[in-house]
């Protein structure tokens, strides 16, 4: 009597399974599927879970394998092993590369990290400071994995980086910028710019603050003024210390703070400075008319004369 035989397909017997053989009723696998390994004789387990880092392997017999492509930022470090070492490893600041048997560290490196570069020989990763007035850098590619030159993204101020991969000056002597970016076709506009000038937000050039603002964020609002006469309003124009109080000739903000307490620096002709204020001398003492404290005369009113000698000076 004939037997009638029938070919299932291994993956259907072994989930993952590429080749394999019975013996008896039992399936056996003898090679997993790409990014696979025989982890038993009768299963198939991911690269990943087999060596950490690793994308594809070979079996080496149920429970080994030896892996020939690490993930990006790994790569072969022993070709005997097959085990996946961190790309730092093989090239200093290297994040992603690949194995390169040809090159004497094993390893291309196409991507660096933040502030360095891939050389085009793909062997050592370079500082973006290298590139004059660069700050920050990416590779240009002529593959994926191919680099074939440097682009610099981020210049040192007052520089901007052109499309073209290097910095250009931002001019600041004529337009008074502290920091700009391209506009393309080599054009650029400001980003910020030097002391005593505003950045115009529609023309995106430097403007000057015009007195008695000193330092300013538009035309109408001052972060600070010419000198002490004046002070920052809360509506951000500088205002002459005597429209506050007309006997204070110089005036701050305490702490420099916009809106905390207002304090006299120096005080007009017929007053002195009395702590952070000013009190009229006569209003001290009736004999004074000038005078610079509260027991220092300095001229005397009708009917007195100054008596400078005496210590302390008296009317």
């Amino acid at each position: 009597m004939e037997t009638n035989h029938t070919c299932g397909s291994c993956s259907s017997a072994i989930s993952d399974c590429s080749f394999c053989y019975t013996n008896s009723s039992t399936v056996y696998c003898t090679s997993c599927a790409s990014g696979f390994y025989t982890n038993t004789n009768t299963s198939c387990d991911t690269c990943a879970n087999g060596q950490t880092n690793c994308n594809n392997c070979d079996s080496r017999g149920a429970g080994s394998l030896w892996c020939f492509d690490c993930v990006s930022t790994h790569y072969i470090s022993n070709y005997t092993t097959g085990s996946c070492a961190l790309c730092d490893a093989g090239i200093t600041n290297c994040q992603t590369c690949k194995e390169d048997s040809t090159l004497p560290n094993n390893i291309s490196c196409y991507a660096c990290a933040t502030g360095y570069y891939a050389n085009t020989t793909q062997t050592e990763c370079i500082l973006c400071t290298a590139i004059t007035n660069c700050i920050e850098c990416s590779e240009i590619y002529s593959a994926s994995t191919v680099v074939s030159g440097v682009n610099c993204t981020n210049c040192t101020s007052p520089y901007y980086s052109l499309s073209d991969g290097t910095c250009a000056t931002c001019d600041n002597s004529t337009y008074n910028c502290a920091a700009c970016e391209e506009d393309g076709a080599g054009s650029f506009h400001c980003s910020s710019c030097n002391a005593d000038y505003w950045l115009n937000s529609t023309t995106k050039k430097c403007e000057g603050c015009t007195a008695p603002c000193q330092t300013c964020t538009s035309p109408t609002v001052c972060l600070t003024c010419i000198n002490s006469s004046y002070y920052v309003h809360a509506n951000g124009s500088c205002v002459l210390c005597t429209t506050y109080d007309s006997a204070w000739l110089t005036c701050q903000w305490q702490g420099g703070i916009i809106g905390s307490t207002l304090e006299a620096l120096s005080c007009d002709t017929y007053f002195f400075l009395d702590g952070t204020t000013c009190t009229n001398c006569t209003l001290q003492n009736s004999t004074y008319l000038t005078c610079s404290a509260a027991n220092n005369p300095l001229s005397c009113m009708g009917g007195y004369y100054y008596l400078g000698n005496n210590t302390p000076p008296t009317c």
